[in-house]
């Protein structure tokens, strides 16, 4: 099972106005930028999300759908309350386990969440926390008959900046 997980874009406050809700924030240009260019990362990587689940909060939101609609929006975007910023990482995984064990999963949230998900995943430890710069995607894969925390392997974690790289490559 691969578990794509994606920080959300660069996300601005409109008119550079404070708004009473975090969650409304959306992408700013640059984020919406830096979303599509990850998702033509993913599909050079051969990346086949079946399931996408994303916070609920809108940068997120959007970037599961810039994402989704890359890949021809075969797969609907799932709102996923367990990746609001601070609830529960084990929840994240119980709501992947109950659709099914699918075989791609892209998860779209917030730092620090989604670098302790990637940590608890891996290692089962909240602390080892990756870092993800915005739009950065890192895959864990977990094995089929045991996805269960602290089994899962870190196979790669990409920035934007390496996105593009790669891209130019032609690798």
């Amino acid at each position: 099972m691969k578990i794509y997980i994606m920080r959300h874009g660069n996300a601005t406050w409109p008119d550079d106005a404070y708004m009473a809700n975090d969650g409304e924030r959306p992408l700013s240009d640059l984020g919406r930028q830096e979303v599509a260019l990850m998702a033509r990362v993913l599909e050079k990587l051969g990346a086949n999300p079946d399931l996408i689940l994303s916070s609920p909060l809108v940068r997120a939101r959007q970037t599961a759908e810039i994402v989704s609609e890359h890949f021809d929006a075969r797969v609907a975007v799932t709102n996923a309350a367990d990746l609001s910023p601070g609830s529960s990482l084990a929840g994240v995984l119980a709501q992947i386990l109950r659709t099914g064990r699918p075989n791609e999963t892209l998860i779209t949230g917030h730092m620090p969440d989604v670098g302790m998900l990637a940590g608890f995943l891996a290692w089962n430890q909240r602390e080892a926390a990756i870092n993800f710069r915005t739009a950065g995607i890192c895959r864990i894969d977990l094995a089929d008959d045991n996805p269960a925390p602290g089994y899962g392997d870190l196979r790669w974690l990409i920035p934007p900046r390496i996105g593009e790289r790669l891209l130019e490559s032609g690798a």
